[in-house]
């Protein structure tokens, strides 16, 4: 009696998950510290069946549409990026033209690390069932292979119910294929422009 109590005190406080996943032949982030490396052309649809548009575009529309026209992110085959100075542009081209386009800038949309752009990088507070901290960060660069490359990370540590100790740490690695630049290409403004944020 005395040991399974023991047993199941440690695994309480032991509880902690580790998930991490990535495409097939996963490739390190480049070396580069020049930014204006990822400019180029790359297949919106990723490893995992990840849309590249989700992450350029679901910001405030939520994560299935990108546009205020509803498009849904198969719409686009791809997604151009041009890095000039502290401004990305992004074009989401099907069709032979483009649907829909935006741009960051560098200190109000992402900052810059290590030539990858941070996207989201925030500390909280644990949630709201119990004490302690979280933390997400996401990270867009080229890989080795010169290829898109979305890294997702994110951890927490919290006492549940002020009891119940709980960690987790998960990472998660998603590949755009680069792709052949189609060139200049109208626009077919189907998108309506995305909302100011």
């Amino acid at each position: 009696m005395k040991t399974s109590l023991i047993a199941a005190l440690a695994a309480c406080f032991l509880s902690a998950c580790v998930i991490i996943t990535g495409p097939p032949k996963n490739k390190p982030f480049s070396d580069t510290k020049d930014l204006a490396q990822l400019s180029g052309t790359y297949s919106n649809l990723g490893t995992s069946g990840r849309y590249l548009s989700v992450q350029l575009w679901a910001r405030g529309l939520g994560p299935f549409y990108f546009t205020k026209a509803g498009l849904p992110h198969s719409t686009a085959k791809s997604i151009r990026i041009k890095v000039s100075g502290p401004v990305v542009s992004f074009e989401a081209i099907a069709d032979n033209c483009v649907i829909s386009s935006r741009a960051w800038t560098e200190g109000k949309d992402f900052q810059i690390s290590e030539g990858r752009m941070i996207v989201e990088n925030k500390l909280g507070s644990g949630g709201q069932a119990g004490l302690g901290l979280d933390y997400a960060k996401e990270e867009l660069g080229i890989d080795t292979n010169g290829d898109g490359k979305i890294r997702y990370r994110g951890g927490m540590a919290v006492l549940l119910f002020l009891m119940i100790p709980v960690a987790g740490y998960e990472r998660r690695d998603f590949r755009f294929e680069r792709v052949a630049d189609p060139g200049d290409l109208p626009s077919c403004d189907r998108s309506l422009a995305p909302p100011e944020n």
